[in-house]
């Protein structure tokens, strides 16, 4: 144990992590696994993270080691994390909480070495993002002792019961209010003030109000809470805003966690589904605004989404996650897959002209007249606008008529 006892200094007065830790491969445990570890801390240590994607195995593989700190100052149950033999972040403190003792008696029987797995970065606009992919088991620890709840998430777990309230009665108006919200918000106390007599008034404005006061504090340091709670209340007030929908999705993507998502769209009323899925669907690719969600957990958000479109026997959405699947299938190369999800999304009702032409064109390549027809019949219902995939709709439509006759 004498290399833990220096890395962690128990004697130094002012404990420090290093940032360098140099080990062979047979001071490695090598738990290669699919639990994935969340690192917190990544935007203090970017040279790091920068050396580390530099120093990548030739095979691809970045090697990242977890080094528990019982001597830390700060937090005795505090774990390190190396990759590539710099320190790039620790174990999220409540993770931590709950595996570093199992971590060190695991290490103990085997002095001088340490866990090790591979791990993944993830480059988004707002910063690093690195995964660890372990196997917790040989450790004795369930793959759910790793799991976490942002506190991002955490926050509006708490505050979204707000929206079992029932929505009130805004049937008033405050004519002064509302001028004041569009030429005299320069301050959040205005705004609040704003926001206090339009909902006495019971003016249907005092919705966009909060959503407003939302966007003005979002970006302030240290006030991430009330950011959530000025969404929430602006959905209490106007639960059928797009807007304000899409603007706390985004949000909460800075911390993704699938069920508060899922949840979130499930509170969704049906209105506003056909744009706030697309956002959700985006957010699961790593492609929206913040883009933090890990791409490897995209399916899993999909298959949370429909799994509740399909409980909820919300057909739209159905139709638009099945669609989604197709296309996906079909960029793999795997059409009988791309095929499967299509005849769902057709089944939900789907009117979708890219769908319809790129699955009635397989049944008809198969000789599936019968079926290619009614496809192409169905979303010719909602003509598409563009006229070259109409016209060829069209023609394929009365080939299989021609066919079937």
């Amino acid at each position: 144990m004498g290399l833990l006892n220096r890395l962690i200094r128990k004697n130094s007065l002012k404990y420090a992590t290093p940032p360098h830790l140099r080990l062979t491969p047979d001071q490695l445990i090598w738990l290669p696994g699919l639990t994935e570890v969340q690192v917190a801390g990544e935007t203090y240590h970017l040279d790091a993270i920068r050396a580390a994607q530099a120093g990548t195995q030739p095979d691809g593989t970045l090697i990242a080691v977890l080094v528990p700190e019982p001597g830390n100052r700060h937090d005795s149950n505090s774990v390190a994390v190396y990759v590539q033999g710099g320190h790039v972040g620790f174990l999220l403190s409540d993770v931590a909480a709950r595996v570093a003792a199992a971590i060190r008696t695991f290490t103990a029987v085997q002095p001088g070495r340490f866990v090790s797995c591979p791990a993944r970065i993830h480059t988004h606009p707002v910063g690093p993002q690195i995964v660890l992919m372990l196997d917790t088991a040989p450790v004795g620890l369930p793959s759910e002792a790793f799991e976490t709840v942002p506190d991002l998430a955490a926050t509006l777990i708490r505050l979204l019961p707000r929206l079992h309230q029932p929505a009130p009665a805004l049937t008033g108006a405050n004519a002064e209010a509302r001028h004041k919200l569009n030429t005299w918000r320069s301050s959040e106390t205005n705004l609040r003030s704003i926001i206090d007599r339009l909902a006495r008034a019971k003016d249907p404005m005092v919705g966009e109000a909060c959503l407003i006061l939302a966007k003005t504090i979002r970006y302030q340091a240290g006030r991430r809470d009330d950011t959530l709670a000025a969404y929430v209340e602006a959905l209490y007030y106007d639960r059928t805003n797009t807007d304000i929908w899409r603007e706390l999705a985004e949000y909460t993507a800075s911390a993704p966690h699938i069920p508060t998502l899922v949840d979130l769209f499930a509170k969704s009323p049906a209105t506003v589904r056909p744009e706030l899925l697309p956002l959700l669907v985006s957010i699961s690719d790593g492609h929206d605004r913040v883009g933090k969600l890990d791409p490897a957990k995209g399916p899993v958000l999909r298959a949370a989404l429909l799994e509740l479109a399909e409980d909820q026997a919300d057909q739209v959405s159905m139709a638009y996650l099945a669609a989604d699947a197709g296309h996906r299938a079909e960029k793999t190369g795997d059409l009988p897959a791309a095929a499967m999800a299509w005849r769902a999304a057709v089944a939900a009702g789907s009117t979708d002209a890219k769908v319809a032409d790129r699955f009635s064109t397989w049944l008809v390549k198969h000789g599936k007249y019968v079926e290619a027809a009614h496809v192409l019949r169905q979303a010719l219902t909602t003509p598409p606008t563009a006229a070259t995939l109409r016209e060829r709709l069209e023609k394929r439509l009365a080939r299989c008529e021609k066919a079937l006759c």
